[in-house]
């Protein structure tokens, strides 16, 4: 019986040898690891741009609220602890209603440090330092500004040079990555327009 010739194949349908497959496995890892790489570089680079951006937020936040109270106020009041700071002022508001108002930051370094805000009527009861507790429970009327908050080298959170003067200097930050956020702001008061003060505590 005849042999039947054997069958060649062509050269364009030939297998991939095993050299070839290690080689192309090679080449597909390293691809992957440079686009893995660069992916991981964007995401932590738009999670930086996005925590710094939202410190900035922060600060800009707590910088507005002290300074547009600062500039309606007719009578300040800083006390100073080492459990943190309280800001009292009795401002004429700032709508275009003239009404008599009492507002307050309290500014506190446990936990990273945080800034709180309160505003009341005069008739209410005078403005003092919360306790860790009322803070804890969201309590007093206490709104909580912002956290992450803390003095910007050696300068505290609020300085009072002179009765119309304030000083507001702090850090907010960023997260492990990025430097703080700082904010340094100086507002003056109206003054010499004193009320029958009931918005400090004696």
């Amino acid at each position: 019986m005849p042999h039947s010739p054997p069958v060649r194949r062509r050269s364009g349908e030939r297998g991939i040898t095993l050299v070839e497959l290690l080689i192309y496995s090679g080449l597909s890892v390293l691809v992957l690891a440079l686009v893995g790489g660069m992916l991981v570089n964007s995401l932590t680079a738009q999670r930086r741009v996005s925590e710094r951006s939202q410190a900035s937020s922060v600060g800009q936040i707590i910088a507005q609220s002290v300074h547009a109270g600062v500039r309606a106020a007719t009578e300040l009041k800083l006390t100073s602890a080492s459990t943190g700071q309280l800001l009292v002022l009795t401002s004429l508001g700032t709508s275009t209603e003239i009404v008599t108002v009492c507002e307050g930051w309290y500014y506190t370094p446990v936990n990273g440090g945080a800034m709180y805000a309160t505003r009341a009527a005069p008739t209410s009861a005078r403005i003092v330092a919360p306790s860790a507790a009322d803070l804890a429970a969201g309590s007093g009327g206490w709104a909580l500004l912002g956290t992450g908050i803390q003095p910007d080298q050696a300068s505290p959170v609020f300085a009072l040079p002179t009765s119309t003067t304030l000083h507001l200097t702090f850090a907010v930050n960023s997260g492990t990555d990025s430097a703080p956020v700082r904010i340094a702001t100086t507002s003056t008061s109206r003054g010499n327009e004193a009320e029958a003060n009931t918005c400090f505590a004696p």
